[in-house]
């Protein structure tokens, strides 16, 4: 024989019969078979042979044994219809023996109908012939099921011969190898060899897929054959007579006597086994349950089979219908949606993915999207297991450190585009923050990318002309479309902010309007985006070289946080949202080690900054908007105690004017305003000394900014002071 497939028993499930492994029955198992099927289900079944904790498969065939999905397409389909024939020929037989009012051919039903079940085994071939790799519960067995008509004629419909159906094997051995053992008295059970035919010619039974007409010929034979033997031999009957032979009772019930005899004496102490056990059992039901382990080759290819055909690509469309509020942070969420992430980047992603469907196999959960560069899969399932879903993957999953959190909705941070703001001052944001001055050093220079993850972006509008675009990527359409209307609007205005042309006769200004723009677009129709889309955006800008990121987007909260009071806010802040904030704060580490500097609108429902979890890392700048006064403005987010730290600073954000499609123009309201002047002025100091470093950009902003009265409000951004003092140091 030769090996041809090894199996660990930590990688599977192994099929018991309550007294040991079926597969330790082989011997039994194979013996009965040839003694009684045709001759084309002797190699049917792998011998096994258990190496420690390894089973070593073996076969008598000839030829390269295989998965029987490794043949081609028209070889698989023969080898199929051939096990669904031998499939409906054993199921048949199970079926007469079941029906037998004989225990031990009722226990063989049971036998062949654990080796046999498709769930408990693997096909093999060597192309010709059918090897099974049994008693094992796979899981994820594939259903070869075929119509009775393509495998009909693979049926063996052969009739067998006498001499071959009348061997039979002792099915006690099958059930108990000791049987001998549990008989006490050999005067109470006869076993002479005469009695021991007359049993075992009982239990004849003719294991094939003939039809009624042939087996009922075999077994009138097989009952005249029998009647003449016993008339040939009175003398044997007479003993039979004389000696009371019956059939010893099933060990199984000899048992359940000796038991009852047992619990009637001590039936204390199995009161206190019992206690014991119900204890336990309470106490392992707050642990998960533990399956043995796959192999490496099995997590490939179940990984396969349950993820999306392309990553970071979203299957499912988000659904406005879907949108629900979040009662404890506030926030609008994607109901029957979650993300799920890996903490620790040595543990394995793939892993952590298949055993999260093996725990939730209905088709009703799916995992409809996944990242493996921040090892991220949002995970999909029923609106109304909402309030449990995380807590029963985390019970799950124990042994994996996950991050778990709902899928939210960010929107721009827009607050107004009323035309009246067209007839105010259009430059006083630019005087504001030293611009002019600041120009008199660099107006920006190619070598230094401004990437704008937004709605997206009118590039023929007269702003862009000429201006170095670089890798523009729409998220949503997976291509390098990147466009705006009248609907999208948001993101040509934004750009303009940073990086519009200068001294074009024509329009307004960006601040750093020399540097090259990289256009992120992650909306398309809709007013909305998800947090999947700016997490795209944010890993597109991180791969294709990008020195500075501008996200002028923020979450959507409800309009109850208005009236809480800000300790309550902070109380939200502390206790909510702590697995996206490490999240977050895990892209975000990314981004520094890159040197690349993300710059994030603080928000306009003013609220306090830090309830959408994004902003809370100390990595990125978030900006707060003022107004021409140096107020702060009455939509903006604020900050506390912020006037000591590097990673909050103020900038316009009130009747800002900047370009939008169509070649027009137009003032808008907003931290989104605010957020691309710092934007622009990061790129300034960049051109001046591209080797800066993120944390020395965020404390020169800080020494060079000016303070202002409301407490609430960071510093103001000072550009021409910053520019100064990098080019003096």
């Amino acid at each position: 024989m030769k090996k041809f497939f090894t199996s660990s028993i930590n990688e599977y499930e192994f099929i018991s019969n309550n007294i040991s492994y079926v597969f330790e029955q082989y011997a039994q198992i194979h013996q009965f078979i040839k003694s009684n099927f045709p001759e084309q289900y002797h190699n049917l079944l792998a011998k096994p042979e258990r190496d420690n904790k390894e089973i070593n498969w073996y076969s008598d065939l000839e030829g390269e044994i295989k998965r029987i999905e490794k043949f081609p397409l028209n070889e698989r389909t023969n080898l199929i219809n051939v096990y669904n024939a031998r499939k409906h020929e054993i199921n048949d037989v199970c079926i007469r023996l079941e029906n037998s009012e004989d225990f031990d051919k009722q226990s063989w039903a049971d036998i062949l109908k654990s080796v046999f079940n498709p769930d408990n085994l693997f096909l093999f071939s060597n192309g010709k012939e059918i090897i099974l790799v049994w008693g094992i519960k796979t899981n994820k067995q594939k259903d070869y099921t075929v119509p009775f008509d393509e495998y009909k004629n693979s049926i063996i419909s052969a009739k067998i011969n006498e001499e071959e159906f009348i061997k039979e094997i002792d099915t006690e051995e099958i059930l108990k190898k000791e049987e001998t053992d549990i008989i006490s008295n050999e005067d109470e059970h006869p076993t002479n060899e005469l009695v021991d035919q007359e049993i075992k010619s009982e239990e004849i039974y003719v294991p094939t897929s003939i039809n009624d007409d042939d087996q009922n010929i075999i077994q009138d034979s097989f009952i005249e054959d029998k009647t003449s033997s016993e008339t040939s031999s009175n003398e044997v009957k007479k003993n039979k007579i004389d000696n009371h032979v019956i059939k010893p009772k099933h060990w199984f019930y000899r048992a359940l006597d000796r038991f009852e005899i047992f619990a009637s004496k001590y039936w204390w102490i199995i009161l206190i086994f019992a206690i014991i056990l119900l204890w336990l059992l309470l106490n392992k039901c707050n642990k998960t349950s533990e399956q043995p382990p796959l192999s490496e080759n099995d997590i490939e290819e179940i990984y396969d089979e349950i993820m999306p055909e392309i990553p970071r690509k979203r299957l499912i469309p988000i659904d406005t219908t879907d949108f629900r509020e979040d009662g404890n942070t506030g926030n609008v969420i994607v109901a029957g949606l979650v993300n799920i992430a890996m903490v620790e980047k040595k543990e394995k992603f793939k892993r952590m993915a298949v055993e999260l469907k093996q725990q939730f196999p209905e088709e009703k959960y799916k995992i409809v999207y996944y990242d493996e560069e921040t090892n991220r899969l949002q995970f999909k399932f029923p609106e109304e297991e909402t309030n449990e879903i995380k807590d029963k993957i985390r019970s799950k999953l124990s042994k994996h450190k996950l991050l778990i959190w709902d899928e939210s909705i960010f929107m721009t941070s827009k607050k107004s585009n009323d035309p009246f703001f067209k007839n105010d001052d259009k430059v006083w944001h630019m005087k504001s923050i030293g611009l002019e001055k600041a120009w008199d050093i660099t107006m920006g220079d190619t070598s230094v990318c401004v990437a704008i993850i937004d709605d997206g972006f009118d590039l023929n509008h007269q702003e862009f002309k000429r201006k170095k675009i670089k890798t523009p990527y729409n998220i949503i359409q997976d291509n390098k479309n990147v466009f705006g209307n009248s609907k999208i609007s948001h993101g040509t205005h934004v750009a303009g902010l940073a990086l519009a042309n200068a001294n074009n006769n024509t329009g307004a200004s960006g601040v750093a309007p020399k540097c090259s723009f990289m256009p992120i677009q992650i909306g398309s129709n809709t007013s909305f985006f998800t947090m999947t889309d700016v997490v795209d955006g944010v890993l597109y800008a991180l791969n294709h070289d990008a020195d500075v990121i501008n996200m002028s987007l923020g979450k959507q909260f409800s309009e109850n946080l208005q009236d809480r009071s800000p300790s309550e806010l902070e109380n939200i802040i502390n206790t909510t949202g702590k697995d996206e904030e490490k999240f977050w704060k895990e892209l975000f580490t990314m981004a520094e080690k890159k040197n690349i500097l993300i710059v994030l609108a603080a928000g306009n429902e003013n609220l306090l900054i830090g309830l959408d979890p994004m902003q809370r890392s100390e990595q990125v700048i978030k900006v707060v908007a003022v107004d021409k006064s140096l107020e702060k403005a009455e939509f903006s987010n604020y900050c506390k105690a912020c006037s000591s730290k590097n990673t909050f600073i103020s900038a316009p954000g009130v009747n800002i004017f900047s370009s939008i499609p169509g070649n027009n123009y137009e003032s808008m309201n907003g931290t989104s305003m605010s957020a691309p002047i710092v934007t622009g002025a990061i790129a300034l100091m960049k051109s001046v000394n591209p080797n800066l470093k993120n944390k020395e950009i965020l404390k020169i902003l800080r020494q060079t900014s000016k303070n202002l009265a409301d407490k609430s409000c960071p510093p103001f951004l000072q550009l021409d002071a910053a520019l100064k003092k990098i080019k003096n140091n």
